[in-house]
């Protein structure tokens, strides 16, 4: 599988050149969506994508979501982590530590296991 496009023009660009066709369901009637935001592609396929993983790795596909979401949306961690590979996965009182002040005990206890530019990306996926 070829690298994910690095902004949503690109994705958006990708979804019309290899024809990917989205449904929707309504009730019990499947109807076509058609994607004309960068966002909505991108969505689309993401969800899409964790589908094909769950089912590929005979996974729930809530447990692959929240997987993802331990690994900071990053899909290649995740990958590996299916694939039973360690992977350093952040926890709920992980996330809440780096929320508090830098110095505090809690926040410098998670700096010294996961380090400093773990921590920092993590407080970035975190404010999205």
């Amino acid at each position: 599988m070829q690298e994910p496009p690095a902004n949503s023009r690109q994705l958006l660009d990708l979804v019309q050149q290899e024809g990917i066709v989205i449904y929707k369901r309504d009730d019990e009637e499947k109807r076509q969506v058609n994607i004309t935001e960068g966002e909505v592609a991108f969505f689309a396929l993401l969800a899409s994508d964790m589908l094909d993983l769950a089912e590929k790795y005979k996974r729930d596909v809530d447990e692959v979501h929240q997987l993802f979401f331990q690994v900071s949306c990053d899909r290649a961690k995740l990958v590996k982590l299916l694939e039973s590979k360690p992977v350093e996965k952040w926890q709920l009182l992980e996330d809440l530590a780096i929320k508090e002040r830098p110095g505090s005990e809690a926040y410098s206890h998670v700096v010294q296991i996961k380090g400093p530019e773990e921590v920092r990306r993590r407080q970035e996926f975190l404010t999205f």
